[in-house]
């Protein structure tokens, strides 16, 4: 099997580095910002059995996500090869794709930007939206690469659901832990947080991740390129329908104030 990876930043990375493993899939590189990669789509699609999606989706000057180059994308590919976007999607893009392009799943992506190769090569779920047949074949090509041991298949609208509500979930936590943090050290600063989240943590529905504070980056608060993107883009998208995410808005805002 013959696969375009179509965008070679650091989700485009890992797919390479993953399909390196197996034994039966080759593929074909596909971004123009790389002379040695920067070749027509739709060239490269003849020789290519199907298509991974790992190209760029800024954040808007709205707010929204832009994801203007994935659209080009499936709309150059057609509907006659499966095509498996890794890029944050938003809902409304998703929504269309499942109107008219059925060859279309969507599987989202948590990986952190330094780490990417290392997270998806140890990567053990994977949740997958799109017409039950193309998920479930593209999560056959991924299980030569990685052990799959938990896959959720969802309708692709819901994967999009998925991305959204998993980073602005991860972000509240984040901020929940720098407003715990705070607290401690304005009124017993003599105590140790660190052992106090360690206690917290041994109850399974708390857990230990997202509470380290200051972050890996040793600043306070969240930053990096996924979290302030897509609780933007949930919100944003709630205001189309006519609705609000208070809670994420007001996550928002907090961590404005934690990274100062």
């Amino acid at each position: 099997m013959k696969i375009a990876v179509v965008g070679y930043g650091y989700v485009g990375k890992a797919m390479v580095a993953a399909f390196d493993r197996a034994d039966n899939i080759d593929y074909d590189i596909i971004d123009p910002t790389y002379e040695e990669y920067n070749q027509p789509l739709s060239e490269v699609m003849e020789t290519c059995d199907a298509a991974v999606v790992c190209v760029p989706t800024p954040e808007g000057e709205d707010g929204r996500c832009d994801d203007s180059i994935v659209v080009e994308t499936v709309e150059t590919i057609g509907i006659d090869k499966p095509i498996l976007i890794k890029s944050t999607t938003d809902i409304d893009t998703l929504q269309f794709f499942k109107e008219n392009y059925p060859n279309v799943c969507f599987s989202p992506e948590f990986l952190r930007g330094r780490n990417s190769v290392e997270d998806f090569l140890q990567e053990s779920k994977m949740v997958i939206g799109g017409e039950v047949s193309q998920a479930e074949g593209w999560v056959n090509v991924f299980q030569e690469c990685i052990d799959i041991q938990d896959e959720a298949f969802v309708d692709i609208v819901e994967a999009g659901y998925v991305k959204y509500a998993e980073n602005s979930f991860l972000a509240m936590r984040v901020t929940f832990f720098n407003d715990l943090y705070n607290l401690m050290q304005k009124a017993h600063p003599e105590l140790d947080y660190d052992s106090t989240v360690y206690a917290l943590g041994i109850d399974p529905r708390i857990g230990h991740s997202h509470n380290q504070v200051p972050g890996y980056d040793d600043k306070f608060g969240w930053g990096g390129h996924c979290l302030p993107k897509d609780t933007s883009a949930f919100v944003k998208f709630a205001e189309r329908q006519g609705t609000d995410l208070p809670l994420i808005r007001s996550v928002r805002k907090i961590n404005e104030d934690h990274r100062k």
